[in-house]
Order: structure tokens, then sequence, then C-alpha cells
């Protein structure tokens, strides 16, 4: 795990992993979890990327924001993962939110009635104040 100093000055302790056609960038500032995605969330590496993520998560309540500007490709599976995070998050207390949807995402979000279940934001900034950050 790296240290990195954020634009506000404070430090953020970051991490990567590369999974089968995702990469994942992880922070962690103020309390929230941010995962920056690239590439695909897919049946290959949905439930890796679930465990990545979910991994990271501490006891209590926190935020999580997935940051979707990089991803290119979800699928059934991947909604799948990301509603599972949905549940892990809440039941601790905290909240969820996913932000800088590609066109071709926001549309698999529109159509699966998944807009309603995980906030889409359309910037990281709008995503971060509503999880309070």
């Amino acid at each position: 795990m790296d240290s990195d100093t954020n634009g506000g000055g404070q430090i953020a302790a970051t991490t990567s992993v590369d999974l089968k056609g995702l990469s994942i960038r992880i922070e962690q500032a103020e309390g929230i979890l941010i995962a920056n995605l690239s590439g695909r969330v897919d049946g290959t590496n949905y439930r890796d990327f679930q465990d990545a993520v979910g991994g990271m998560l501490v006891d209590g309540p926190v935020g999580l924001l997935l940051d979707l500007e990089g991803v290119s490709f979800l699928s059934s599976a991947g909604l799948s993962s990301l509603l599972s995070l949905a549940r892990k998050v809440r039941k601790r207390g905290g909240r969820i939110a996913v932000c800088s949807l590609a066109e071709s995402v926001q549309a698999v979000f529109r159509i699966s009635g998944f807009h309603m279940v995980v906030p889409a934001h359309d910037t990281r900034a709008e995503a971060l104040s509503s999880l309070g950050g």
C-alpha cells in the first residue's frame, strides 16, 4: 500500500489491484473508500472485484464510492457484485454511490433499474458530497 497526498493536503492510503481485464485503484480518505475502476466488470472477474473491494471495507459505517469512469462494460454479473457490495456497506450502517458512468454503463443502470438501488452521480465531487465527504 502506498501513501499519497491528496488535494486537501491529507495523506490517503492507496493500493492497486489488477484482475482479469479490470484494474482497481483503491484509496481511503476521510472515512470513504474510493475504488477507481478501469476495464470490464464481467463474468471473468466479478467475484475477484467483489472480494478485492469488500476486503478493504472496515467495520462500522463507511462510505464506498465506485468511480466507474474507466469502465467500458458492466455485465449482469458485475451488477450482482455491486449489489453484494451495497448490501455489505449498508449492513454496516454505511452508504454507497457510483459516479462517472460511461454511456453504455449508464444504459445498463437505467434498463436494470439499478440506479434506484445504488445512487449514480455525474461527477466524483457530487458522489463524495452525497456520502458526506
